[in-house]
């Protein structure tokens, strides 16, 4: 089961989680980051697909912000971080 699902947006790649993906396996959770840099939309979508299903129940699931939606980052005017549990 994993604990946490990690999906990066167009313009990153796993690796630029793993600090994330670090602090969370240190506090006893599990994390996987799939790689979809490049995949087509189907395939993405089929791997995205296959990581939830195969996880009882993810405690959170991510996306970096896409460039034009730069403005929303968390701590930004009119944002509200979201925790979920």
């Amino acid at each position: 089961m994993t604990d946490v699902i990690i999906l990066h947006g167009a313009w990153h790649r796993p690796a630029h989680y793993d600090d994330l993906a670090g602090l969370l396996r240190s506090r006893g959770l599990t994390v996987e980051a799939p790689d979809l840099h490049g995949l087509p939309p189907d395939d993405s979508t089929a791997l995205v697909e296959e990581v939830v299903t195969a996880s009882a129940r993810p405690t959170c699931s991510g996306r970096s912000p896409s460039p034009s939606s730069r403005r929303h980052r968390a701590g930004s005017p009119g944002t509200t971080p979201r925790r979920t549990t």
